[in-house]
C-alpha cells in the first residue's frame, strides 16, 4: 500500500472511515504527553542529539549490514 493511500484510508480519496468522536481526544492526550516527556529528556541531556545526516547515515549502514549478506 502507498503511504498516500494509506493517509488517505484507502486506494481512494476521501475513503477515510467514520471514527468514534472522541477516538480524536482519547488519542490527543498521551501523544502531548509523550511529546512533553521527550522535550523534557532533551533539555535535560537524558538523550542524545542526532542530527538529520547523522540518522540517516545511521540508517543506511543498518540496511547494508541487515541486506548486504
Amino acid at each position: 500500500m502507498l503511504l498516500q493511500e494509506n493517509l488517505d484510508g484507502g486506494p481512494f480519496v476521501k475513503d477515510i472511515p467514520d471514527l468514534p468522536g472522541d477516538a480524536v481526544d482519547d488519542a490527543e492526550k498521551p501523544w502531548k504527553e509523550t511529546i512533553a516527556r521527550r522535550i523534557d529528556e532533551m533539555f535535560e541531556g537524558r538523550v542524545e542529539e542526532i542530527d538529520a545526516q547523522g540518522s540517516a547515515h545511521r540508517l543506511l549502514n543498518r540496511m547494508l549490514r541487515k541486506y548486504s549478506q
